[in-house]
């Protein structure tokens, strides 16, 4: 017996079927009916009889199921006529609604494609019942002329109760006509396994036809050479080779190989429709941009008109179009010359280049001519040439001439353009006319020179010998070489000379020669020479003549100018310039000195007179005025020997300059304290007599001032230093307004004149901080640098932060230390004296300052804690720290230092080198010098940009000051070959092409010589 199903709510035909239904045969003897056959079978599901059961075979039954049957599965019960009972679990499912039963239907994506296209067939499958149907698997069956190949087709999946299922094939065309299909849907019931069956299903039919064929290639272009920016017209023509018609054609956009080409216009037309068979041409314009050759690459695409899916040929590729540059014009004038001589002929030539590929037709010159001030004209009897050139090919050129005449001095420019045809696309081409170079009609060279040569040198050094050559025509001297000057003496021999290739010179302009000499021994030499080249325009010969220099003397290191120019024997002077001229000063008596030229001649005595101030100075001098004298020490009081104010001792005698005007100034010394005063004057009338107006500075110094220390002119003022013993030392004043009427003026304190109160500053003054204890303190040196005023003692130094400083008291902004914070410095302590007049450079602690190559040199006389007396010598950089302008105290290091001994001390390795006592700069070198009593001064010379170190500076005929004292000896020799121990002035004096060093020296004793340093 097989499980079965029915709803239960109705009565339900069964088939029950097994093995062995077999009825009861009954055999009568002598009966009616031989044998019966007893059929009746029984049926039960569960407790439930089944009804009309009815026995069919010995395999099957018939029964009807009652209706009411609870649901669920129910066992089957068989009793045959024998009695024998059976039964099969789980035979019968009754069931509220039907089992699974299967609907379906389906469709085609597209109904019509093309041959080798593809559509797909999609059939869904609904289950109608309560139970799933498994593997329910759809079969298609394809009937029809045209035919599909099956690309893919689904496999077999179960459907829920009450759910769906969708099932495709992917169909290829593979041959044109119509296609039907019919689908045939099978599977089976979940719970009774029994086989299920949708009704078939027929779609269609699908059509297929053979698609439309594009193809397209390019036509021949219209212009196979065209200039850049012609236009090119591309045509492409497309066909449709196919059985159905091709629908919206349209073309690519067309991809461009080689240079540039810009679309202006196109597809025309935009699209068309194709039938079978028919073609289209497309075209589109471009604008040639760049040279090269131009390809075209396009393709086209359209719809089928039966199935509506793309069609597209093939790319095309058109053949080559060349691009060449069109014509184009450019003149130039290759061989115009650049001057010539009045009169002179000259060839005008114009060069007209194609610069383009195409050839240019009928060429000429277009607004030709001349401007400036040569008046050319062409040479009589000539025409340029050619007219016109018929035919000038891409990239070719041609020569138009003209031979022309200058008439006068002066300059002309040419211009001209040019016009032609374009072969290729017929343009008229132009060219603006294009100047020239400058053509200068000038006058012919003619030369002139001077030979010069310096007026003084030191044996064995070199000199420059240098001839000036200058050209006062306005051609060009071609090839100028000088002759060999001829020396007039043997005292210098000839070094080194100029390259003798030939130097031209311009017309106005000057050239040098110069050769180098050595200066062999003293003497006097002068030098003749001369010059010649060539007229550059005509190749004529012009010269200069000989012409001389003026005379050289070679004279010593150090000259020796006057034994004793004072010619008292004075042991000390001071030394100054004023009107172009020396100044010695003052005597031994104070009443006057004597001024020299710069060669140490035409002397000339000179007397002081001092003016007596009238307005009740208590301390003045009795004695009838006007005053001879500055004072002497142990002069008698209210007696001619002393000065205007009872000075008795020498001060300090200055000059300098307040705008265009030089001043001169004196001022004295007083033992006994209140020095009120200072003289100054412009007298150039009478060199005999220097008149000198007085400042009565009362008003601003206190009454132990003692003596004048130093003076110094900046940004027309004058500053002036005062040695001190009282609470506000020292004194530092300035000067602000001078005395132009006789006798003088009284200050007015802070308007004519102001106190500065360097007692204040730090390490100046003894109410600076740090303090200066020193007993007597004054103002050693006073200097300018970088537009400021340096004020330096024994206690440190102290700049101005302005041009114009004011008093450190009530303006401490005005001013910055300047003191060097190395231990070098602070080791050693600066040199103080009780000396309040006849001051000597040894007595200072700073005697100068002197600014050199960009850097501020520092001489410093010292004394070591224990006595040792000694000099250093400092340099300001003022890049290292701070201000890059101004010196601050990280700026400074030590100069020269000894390798023996001190090393803390610039000695040379000398200890008797015991006081710095010079310090200058010339523009080409640092000068030192020393009080030596044992060896005698000694002078050296630092011609580096920046002296560091003992090598760095030079003593006698150049040896190496490193060598100092075994095997070098300083300038001229050691006491300046006159046994001179002392220096007691020394200034820089002369032209900056001429400098020159004065300075007095002695030893004290006898009288004080005049000696020149040649720089």
């Amino acid at each position: 017996m097989v499980p079965a199903w029915g709803i239960s709510s109705e009565p339900v035909a069964v088939v029950i079927e097994g093995e062995n239904f077999l009825p009861l045969a009954t055999q009568h003897l002598g009966g009616e009916a031989p044998v019966t056959l007893d059929d009746h079978f029984e049926a039960f599901l569960d407790e439930v009889v089944l009804e009309d059961v009815t026995w069919v075979d010995a395999r099957t039954l018939r029964a009807r199921v009652p209706g009411g049957l609870a649901p669920g599965w129910h066992s089957l019960a068989v009793v045959g006529p024998q009695g024998v009972r059976v039964e099969l679990p789980r035979a019968y499912l009754s069931s509220l609604a039907p089992l699974a039963r299967l609907e379906a239907w389906a469709v085609l994506e597209r109904g019509q494609v093309s041959v080798q296209e593809r559509t797909r067939l999609v059939v869904t499958v609904e289950n109608k019942g309560t139970s799933a149907a498994l593997a329910v698997t759809p079969v298609l069956h394809p009937v029809g002329e045209g035919r599909v190949e099956v690309v893919s087709e689904p496999g077999p999946t179960g459907i829920a109760a009450g759910g769906s299922a969708s099932f495709a094939w992917e169909l290829a065309a593979a041959a044109a006509g119509d296609v039907l299909f019919t689908l045939e849907v099978q599977g089976s019931e979940e719970l009774t396994g029994t086989a299920l069956r949708a009704p078939d299903v027929e779609v269609g039919p699908l059509r297929i036809r053979n698609r439309a064929v594009l193809s397209a290639s390019f036509l021949s272009p219209e212009h196979q050479l065209v200039n850049v920016g012609q236009r090119v017209k591309v045509s492409l023509l497309v066909t449709n080779t196919g059985e159905t018609g091709a629908i919206g054609v349209v073309p690519g956009v067309p991809v461009v190989t080689g240079p540039l080409a810009v679309a202006v216009s196109g597809p025309a037309p935009r699209s068309a429709d194709l039938p079978p068979g028919a073609s289209q041409e497309f075209a589109w314009e471009y604008v040639a941009g760049q040279a090269g050759t131009l390809v075209f690459q396009v393709d086209a695409a359209g719809r089928d008109a039966f199935s509506a899916v793309e069609v597209r040929a093939p790319e095309a590729r058109s053949a080559g179009i060349s691009v060449q540059l069109p014509a184009e014009l450019a003149v130039r004038f290759p061989s115009l010359p650049t001057s010539v001589n009045q009169g002179q002929e000259f060839l005008v030539e114009v060069e007209v280049t194609n610069k383009g590929d195409s050839a240019l037709r009928d060429v000429v010159l277009d607004g030709e001519g001349a401007s400036g001030t040569c008046a050319p004209e062409l040479v009589p009897g000539t025409m340029p040439w050619p007219a016109s050139v018929d035919l000038l090919p891409g990239k070719g050129k041609a020569m138009f001439r003209a031979r022309l005449i200058g008439k006068a001095e002066g300059s002309c420019v040419f211009h001209t353009g040019a016009r032609g045809k374009d072969q290729t696309d017929g343009v008229t081409v132009v060219l603006a006319p294009v100047n020239s170079s400058t053509l200068f009609v000038r006058r012919p060279a003619a030369l002139t020179a001077t030979l010069s040569a310096p007026s003084g040198i030191k044996p064995g050094n070199t000199f420059d010998v240098t001839l000036t050559v200058t050209n006062t025509g306005s051609t060009l001297a071609r090839g100028v070489n000088p002759s060999l000057p001829e020396s007039s003496s043997t005292v210098a021999e000839l070094v080194a000379g100029p390259a003798t290739s030939g130097v031209d010179v311009a017309g106005g302009a000057s050239t040098t020669f110069q050769w180098k000499y050595h200066a062999t021994r003293v003497g006097k030499a002068s030098f003749r020479a001369e010059a010649g080249g060539q007229d550059a325009n005509t190749g004529a010969a012009v010269a200069t003549g000989p012409v001389s220099s003026g005379e050289v003397s070679i004279v010593p290191e150090v000259e020796k100018l006057l034994d004793n120019p004072l010619g008292d024997g004075t042991p000390f002077a001071q030394v100054l310039g004023y009107d172009g001229r020396v100044y010695l000063g003052p005597n031994k008596g104070g009443t006057g000195g004597v001024s020299v030229d710069l060669e140490g001649l035409a002397g000339q005595s000179f007397g002081f007179f001092l003016h007596k101030d009238t307005s009740g100075n208590v301390s003045q001098n009795t004695s009838a005025a006007p005053y001879p004298s500055i004072g002497k020490v142990g002069c008698r009081v209210n007696t001619p020997e002393c000065g205007p104010d009872n000075e008795d001792g020498r001060g300090l005698f200055f000059s300098g300059r307040v705008g265009t005007q030089e001043w001169l100034g004196i001022g004295g010394g007083k033992s006994g304290g209140d020095l009120d005063y200072v003289y100054l004057g412009q007298d150039t009338d009478d060199l005999n007599t220097m008149y000198l107006r007085h400042v009565d500075l009362s008003a601003l110094l206190g009454g132990n001032t003692r003596g004048f220390s130093s003076a110094f002119f900046f940004r027309d003022r004058l500053y002036l230093g005062f040695p001190d013993t009282g609470g506000s030392r020292p004194y530092l004043l300035v000067v602000k307004r001078f005395p132009t009427v006789d006798p003088g003026y009284d200050a007015v304190s802070g308007t004519e004149v102001e106190n500065l109160r360097a007692d204040n500053m730090p390490g100046i003054g003894g109410g600076g901080t740090p303090k200066n204890t020193a007993t007597v303190q004054m103002i050693d040196t006073l200097a300018g640098f970088n537009d400021r005023l340096y004020v330096v003692n024994n206690g440190g130094c102290v700049r101005s932060t302005t041009p114009t400083p004011r008093s450190y008291s009530s303006f401490p902004g005005d001013w910055a230390s300047c003191t060097p914070s190395l231990t070098d410095w602070s080791s050693r302590l600066g040199r103080t004296t009780t000396k309040t007049a006849d001051l000597e450079p040894a007595d200072r602690a700073v005697p100068q300052l002197a600014v050199f190559q960009g850097k501020l040199y520092l001489a410093r006389n010292t004394t070591s804690p224990a006595g040792v007396r000694g000099p250093q010598l400092f340099v300001c950089g003022p890049e290292r720290t701070g201000s890059t302008t101004d010196c601050d105290p990280g700026d400074w290091s030590l100069v020269a230092p000894n390798s023996t001994g001190d090393t803390l001390l610039t000695q040379f390795n000398d200890p008797d080198n015991v006081s710095l006592s010079l310090l200058v700069a010339t523009a080409n070198a640092l000068y030192v010098g020393f009080d030596n009593a044992s060896r005698g001064v000694v002078l050296l010379r630092a011609p580096t940009a920046a002296p560091v170190s003992r090598d760095d500076f030079k003593g006698r005929e150049g040896c190496s000051a490193a060598q100092f004292p075994s095997t070098c000896e300083g300038l001229a020799g050691n006491g300046l070959g006159a046994g001179a121990t002392r220096i007691f002035d020394g200034k820089v004096l002369g032209a900056s092409t001429g400098e020159r060093i004065y300075l007095t020296a002695g030893n004290g004793v006898g009288p004080a010589g005049l000696y020149r340093l040649v720089d």
